[in-house]
């Protein structure tokens, strides 16, 4: 019996001390399933990063190399676009007036100059008055300098081939006809803020001298170029309101509807579009909620997300 009643004590302890290793693996099972889900997160932020980066780098390319493969096609304004419906409309009307048909947007980098200009220039006010043909769209982010520039106004003015490009030809291309047209001089800080300011300052008074071409120029500075020779219509572009940003970010993001720390990470962003739509698909593709994004943001601010740091840097 005593015999017995040993062998059962052992059986008892050597069960608990089984049970009490069982538990601590099942723990350190538990604390590594947790890891291995956060790593797979962060892999996954970074997969989704590292795609939105390519993606920039591919437009990069095809923007560095356009002159050689042909016109650029002026892009549509984005599919989610709200908050601009009175600034646009304003802009658009300044070009119904003769005398302020030299129009510039300014502001600071990821305020949407270029998605309010796209807008203007595609609104149906414009429309009537400008027919498609005679609609021109000039990205300047590549026109490091003035020889560049002329160059990218070739293209896109759809000049003849002639591998002597010169502001003259462009200028009596452009009054050979006195039908109106529009010319959107994009990201005009690029070439204006260059080593060659002064030859892109005689571009852009010949330019303006022609009083049936109409001017729309977006830029990160705080007054318009040339201002002292170019009677200019310009409006500096403010943050959107949280009401605008919100809708943005449910569009973009619909499993955020019910995410009660958007508000908090839209006013971290600073009601800025470019950020908010940024944040927004990093979000959804991360399957991240507004508190993981608002914590990346306030530990790595624009550096999480890809190319922020050139678009919002400000002036």
């Amino acid at each position: 019996m005593a015999w017995s009643t040993d062998v059962t004590y052992f059986q008892l302890a050597d069960n608990l001390r089984d049970s009490t290793v069982f538990r601590g693996l099942y723990t350190r099972l538990g604390g590594m399933a947790d890891k291995f889900d956060d790593m797979h997160k962060d892999v996954k932020r970074v997969v989704n990063v590292a795609e939105d980066i390519l993606e920039y780098m591919r437009k990069s390319e095809r923007s560095a190399t356009f002159v050689a493969s042909g016109r650029l096609q002026m892009p549509l304004k984005p599919g989610v676009f709200h908050g601009r419906d009175d600034f646009v409309k304003q802009i658009a009307e300044f070009f119904l007036q003769e005398e302020t048909s030299r129009v510039c947007i300014l502001g600071p980098g990821g305020m949407g100059k270029t998605s309010a200009s796209l807008a203007v220039v595609q609104s149906s006010l414009l429309q009537q008055r400008f027919p498609s043909r005679n609609r021109v769209w000039v990205p300047c982010i590549e026109a490091t300098s003035a020889a560049r520039l002329l160059e990218i106004l070739c293209i896109q003015l759809q000049m003849p081939g002639d591998r002597q490009i010169t502001l003259e030809k462009i200028i009596s291309q452009l009054d050979a006809s006195k039908e109106p047209r529009l010319i959107l001089l994009d990201n005009f800080e690029t070439p204006w803020n260059s080593s060659t300011q002064e030859q892109v300052e005689v571009i852009l008074l010949q330019l303006a001298e022609l009083r049936h071409i109409s001017i729309l120029v977006t830029m990160r500075e705080t007054y318009p170029p040339c201002s002292n020779a170019i009677k200019w219509r310009s409006k500096y572009i403010e943050p959107m309101n949280d009401e605008a940003c919100l809708r943005i970010f449910h569009e973009i993001n619909p499993s955020s509807k019910d995410d009660p720390d958007v508000g908090r990470l839209l006013t971290a962003l600073g009601y800025m579009p470019f950020v908010v739509t940024l944040m927004a698909k990093l979000g959804m593709r991360a399957k991240s909620t507004a508190k993981e994004l608002l914590d990346a943001w306030f530990e790595s601010g624009p550096d999480m997300l890809p190319n922020t740091n050139r678009s919002i840097s400000l002036r």
